[in-house]
């Protein structure tokens, strides 16, 4: 082999090696965003999962609300009736 061609050969060994470094830098700074999004994506489910509780306690909460409003409207309905008949009776005692 002469040093002619044994020179562009480790030029182009050089160059391969230098190609390939930089595609494992490459690589590791990919690894290191994917694992790095993981840890983000974990944090998001996580208050994904936080939200979706406190968010079914509110609902419950209103459904207790409207339980106790529907109970007290009616008690309010009760009460207006026996007003009604309280005053219809006044009426036929005064005349």
């Amino acid at each position: 082999m002469t040093e002619k061609k044994r020179n562009n050969k480790d030029k182009m060994m050089t160059k391969i090696e230098n190609e390939l470094t930089e595609a494992l830098k490459q690589n590791e700074n990919l690894l290191v965003s994917t694992n790095e999004l993981s840890v983000k994506v974990d944090n998001l489910v996580n208050t994904a999962n936080q939200l979706a509780t406190q968010l079914n306690s509110q609902i419950q909460l209103i459904a207790h609300y409207e339980t106790t409003i529907n109970i007290l409207t009616g008690r309010i309905k009760e009460k207006d009736n026996m007003i009604v008949q309280l005053n219809k009776k006044m009426q036929k005692g005064g005349e």
